[in-house]
């Protein structure tokens, strides 16, 4: 079976990154994500797992992480967000 989703992994605008929000592992959007951290040499990071795509958002919303792997429909969303 195919996964058809789509998905990008974001960064709060002008954000230092130190923590990184993903889906449940071992989904298709955690794989991904660690698979592009892994290959950028970027492994000093706080990784944490939520539940859905909603928890990932709130937590870069709250700034409890600085990026996250979103499907595209919130990722677009996610542009909009403001740093405080």
């Amino acid at each position: 079976m195919r996964d058809q989703a789509t998905g990008v992994l974001v960064r709060r605008k002008g954000a230092f990154v130190t923590a990184v929000a993903l889906t449940e592992k071992e989904s298709w959007l955690d794989v991904m994500a660690r698979h592009t951290l892994k290959r950028n040499n970027i492994d000093s990071l706080k990784i944490f797992n939520f539940k859905t795509q909603e928890d990932v958002a709130l937590a870069m919303q709250r700034d409890y992480a600085q990026a996250g792997s979103l499907r595209s429909k919130l990722a677009a969303c996610a542009a909009s967000w403001q740093t405080n």
